[in-house]
């Protein structure tokens, strides 16, 4: 399936940074497009710019987190006739800071659009996708996600359970004919950083211009994760520095990992 004919692209959190970058992808290939999205603004943005011809771009404005978000969403396509032949489970967002600091319905929300979301998702529709013999789903873990990290501990454990998740759910998959890949990005240029309140900063050692300052381009990693879901790899991890990342990170015991983390959040902090 190599985006020919009438086919459809659900994906999630799409209005903005990697998200729409894979839509422009998923689009430009052929797909028709479904895209959920909490933000309206970006939603008629990416309508206006795709949406003009064919194939079609349907947009729905819901809250990812809220409960039953992932059952209306299935609902919204079951309505309207449309069998979703790719999910791209993309939206997400992160909190860093002491765990014990960060409100704790500000933690709820995350854990449920990280992980509960994109879970029920991948249940109501790959159930179909495993009945038809036929589909791709696409999860967004991170790199962050291949060790525990301090003041990302909560996020950092929710990127882990999306990476343990798809491992799984693709070597189950497979035999009926559904690949089933997960997304590795690194630190990216998108407006996740200061959702989880790492700001950029004048500062040339602050958090926020050491994290800025190595992010990388969303177009190049929804690239490499359209054409790593495309040839069917189970793990796509864009960018050479994150595949030393994820080399490295098995010859490192977690405490040291922990400490260096540690101490580093704790010592550069943004300014107020």
């Amino acid at each position: 399936m190599g985006g020919a004919g009438n086919v459809t692209a659900l994906v999630t959190g799409g209005g903005g940074g990697i998200g729409r970058e894979l839509c422009r992808l998923l689009h430009g290939a052929g797909y028709r497009l479904v895209v959920a999205s909490l933000l309206a603004d970006e939603l008629a943005s990416l309508k206006k710019e795709l949406g003009a011809g064919a194939p079609p771009v349907d947009t729905l404005q819901i809250d990812l987190s809220a409960p039953g978000a992932a059952e209306a969403v299935f609902r919204h396509c079951e309505t309207g006739g449309i069998d979703v032949d790719v999910l791209v489970n993309n939206v997400g967002f992160g909190i860093a800071g002491e765990f014990a600091d960060q409100p704790l319905e500000r933690v709820r929300q995350m854990l449920a659009l990280n992980m509960m979301t994109s879970t029920e998702l991948c249940h109501l529709f790959g159930k179909k996708m495993r009945e038809r013999g036929s589909g791709r789903i696409l999860n967004v873990s991170s790199t962050i996600s291949f060790q525990p990290l301090p003041r990302w501990a909560a996020y950092a454990a929710t990127k882990a359970y999306v990476s343990s998740f798809t491992q799984a759910l693709a070597r189950e998959m497979r035999p009926h004919g559904v690949i089933v890949s997960c997304l590795y990005p690194g630190t990216t240029r998108t407006a996740f950083l200061d959702t989880a309140g790492i700001s950029r900063s004048a500062r040339r050692l602050s958090v926020g211009s050491l994290i800025h300052g190595v992010a990388m381009d969303p177009v190049k990693v929804a690239r490499a994760g359209y054409r790593g879901l495309m040839r069917g790899k189970r793990r796509i991890i864009p960018g050479l520095s994150n595949k030393l990342h994820f080399l490295f990170i098995h010859w490192v015991p977690n405490r040291l990992i922990t400490a260096v983390v540690q101490a580093f959040m704790k010592r550069y902090r943004n300014p107020a």
